[in-house]
């Protein structure tokens, strides 16, 4: 049995694939076992995962109709034998001594969660990303730094982490499989529920792939996938809601969801007036029972606005001012 599993959720990758897979197969580390999961690609994706299968008995490939990427890396998490777990994004590629230098912190001081950096691998730069290296040895201690990590947006990249499989299974812990944005979030925040010790370490040998298309993706994100992303999100920190730094950045994220959403059903204009009231309704209550919180970001004016501001003429106002928007472009 091999000590590591790796695991590589893959759809219409054909174009990067071969280049990410190398990058496994070259490894000076060997002892790992590599789960594709191919989530209905039409392109020729499938073909080239085969061809490592037949050439690498480390190689599994699996093939799925198109689930999306939290069903994915749940198929990869039931399909694991190894002692740890890592995820590679079919679109990026990992440096020769990526797994040996994980490994080797790992089996050093070994830890509940592993944490390393990464580089931004773009059309025109290369931008590396890397954190001071430390080692917390109590959970208290493991979910400060986590909180830091939070509030610097640098929390809940699953590529980036080491994660214990026997934690993972004793918890029952899943991707969440009904949103396409921060599943990685959610993964990372019922993970770190269990963890008693955190490690991190200055290394930068993930290379990250970031496209346009990626982020127009994000931009265009529907009103109810924000809701569900904002419920998903709340839900992975009810255990470290008494923590007050944690409450509140979590607020705050969970604030901008919901007003994303709200702002996106105005975009869509597909949503009935009860459900966009409904929807209004529940910002307003988050706000009128956070308001004293300046951590949620929102100016005097914004929160008057919501407080005292009648919800149909709120409903009025957005419709005005999108329609003016539109108008504009």
């Amino acid at each position: 049995m091999s000590v590591l599993s790796i695991i590589i959720p893959v759809y219409n990758s054909g174009n990067s694939l071969q280049t990410c897979l190398d990058s496994v197969v070259n490894q000076s580390y060997t002892d790992f076992e590599v789960i594709i999961i191919d989530d209905g690609s039409t392109d020729n994706s499938r073909d080239i995962c085969q061809k490592y299968e037949i050439t690498d008995k480390r190689f599994h490939v699996y093939t799925q109709d198109n689930c999306g990427p939290g069903v994915s890396r749940n198929r990869g998490l039931k399909l694991a034998k190894g002692k740890y777990v890592l995820f590679i994004d079919s679109d990026d590629w990992i440096e020769k001594n990526y797994l040996e230098t994980i490994m080797r912190s790992q089996n050093s001081h070994p830890t509940d969660l592993l944490i390393w950096g990464y580089t931004i691998e773009t059309p025109v730069f290369s931008s590396p990303h890397c954190f001071k290296p430390l080692i917390c040895k109590t959970k208290e201690l493991a979910l400060k730094e986590i909180l830091k990590m939070k509030w610097n947006y640098e929390f809940g990249f699953s590529c980036f982490y080491l994660f214990r499989r026997d934690l993972i299974q004793q918890n029952n812990i899943l991707f969440p499989t009904d949103i396409r944005l921060h599943e990685d979030v959610v993964f990372a925040n019922y993970y770190c529920q269990h963890i008693n010790s955190l490690q991190i370490i200055d290394y930068v040998g993930y290379h990250y792939l970031k496209y346009e298309s990626q982020s127009l993706s994000r931009r265009n994100i529907s009103s109810t996938e924000a809701y569900k992303i904002a419920e998903q999100i709340w839900m992975s920190v009810q255990y470290w809601i008494e923590e007050e730094g944690f409450k509140n950045f979590e607020i705050r994220q969970y604030l901008a969801y919901h007003y994303l959403s709200l702002r996106q059903m105005y975009k869509e204009k597909m949503c009935s007036a009860s459900e966009r009231h409904k929807r209004i309704n529940n910002l307003k209550e988050i706000i009128v029972d956070n308001q004293e919180n300046k951590s949620i970001g929102m100016s005097r004016k914004e929160l008057l606005f919501f407080m005292f501001i009648p919800t149909f003429l709120i409903d009025f106002i957005f419709i005005i001012y999108n329609l003016n928007k539109s108008t504009n472009r």
